[in-house]
């Protein structure tokens, strides 16, 4: 599944808007079953204006990255410090404070993408040149010493309005040459699905389209809250993880199982109309991941349907949302449902 949730997308339609690591690869559309609506090969030859990255379960790491600033601009997002060694470009979060940058190396001439958080931590980094950074493992967690002085830090901080939304790990604050300390990498904080933009209007209907799904979790994170304040119930912990545990569906009850698998095979005869029906029937029957996973496998077959049933789809990827807003398959899946419907 990460594998999959790793493919960064294109979409070469009339303005060749999303393209894919370095910048050179071919993408076919899954809507309406006639075949690629997309086709051929795409080669950057200067920076895209944004990027999209979801799939991580550090909250703030996740959204609209953009539009670009150059090295001159860029400290308005970095420190000057940081700044100065920009290549490709600086791409700052919509709304967390997070900044991702193509920039030097510590010590050398060598270029690499990195996602810093609100307080100019280096907290990943992605090995390459290229104009569009891969995803998934490709990322690594960094334990650097900073190269951030205090004083440009905090300068920085005031200007960007650091100092929030850093995420998940420990460390301590930038600057002051302190080493960032973690107990446990985690690969679900990794970037799993990365897409470049190249067009503004693209760009925007994202960043609504993040805000939107930011704004619909926090509101039913609250109204849970609230039923279990009047129920006087312990709060249980938030959903969390990027994809379901080894076994999920195995743990289905048996006929909620037999649907599922009666609609692999009504997929497999190309029949997506009742292999939907019965992926929903599954989803119904089941609950937690499982329930979420068939929801993701119904809006597959209901994408394969056409123009006419992508309402039907992303309703179906709302409710695997909801229960768990890092799903990164059904993050990838909306990102070719929004493809496939422009």
């Amino acid at each position: 599944m990460r594998a999959a949730s790793a493919l960064l997308l294109l979409a070469s339609t009339a303005g060749q808007q999303m393209v894919a690591p370095g910048g050179v690869t071919p993408y076919s559309g899954g809507g309406g079953g006639g075949g690629p609506r997309f086709g051929g090969y795409v080669r950057l030859s200067e920076p895209v204006l944004g990027f999209f990255v979801t799939g991580s379960s550090i909250d703030p790491m996740n959204g609209v990255f953009g539009p670009r600033l150059d090295s001159a601009a860029a400290t308005s997002a970095l420190p000057p410090s940081l700044a100065s060694t920009v290549g490709h470009g600086a791409y700052p979060h919509s709304h967390s404070g997070w900044t991702l940058a193509h920039v030097q190396k510590p010590g050398g001439r060598d270029h690499e993408w990195v996602l810093f958080d609100a307080n100019f931590r280096e907290r990943f980094a992605c090995p390459g040149d290229s104009l569009i950074p891969s995803s998934g493992r490709r990322w690594s967690h960094l334990h650097r010493v900073s190269r951030v002085p205090p004083s440009e830090a905090e300068a920085a901080a005031a200007k960007t309005g650091g100092t929030e939304g850093g995420g998940g790990g420990g460390g301590a604050a930038a600057g002051g040459g302190a080493v960032r300390v973690a107990a446990e990498d985690d690969e679900d904080e990794l970037p799993w699905q990365v897409i470049g933009l190249r067009d503004a209007a693209r760009l925007e209907s994202l960043r609504k389209e993040a805000e939107a799904h930011r704004a619909a979790t926090a509101a039913a994170a609250e109204r849970r809250a609230a039923r279990l304040m009047l129920s006087g119930a312990a709060a249980p912990p938030p959903p969390t993880g990027t994809a379901p545990h080894a076994g999920a569906e195995d743990e289905m009850p048996a006929a909620a199982a037999a649907d599922a698998s009666a609609a692999r095979e009504a997929l497999s005869a190309d029949q997506a109309e009742s292999a939907a029906e019965l992926f929903e029937r599954a989803a119904r029957a089941s609950g937690g991941w499982a329930a979420a996973a068939m929801q993701l496998r119904r809006a597959q077959s209901l994408r394969r349907l056409g123009a006419a049933r992508f309402d039907a789809a992303e309703a179906a990827l709302g409710t695997a949302l909801r229960a768990y807003p890092n799903y990164s398959a059904a993050l990838l899946e909306r990102a070719l449902l929004m493809m496939d419907a422009w």
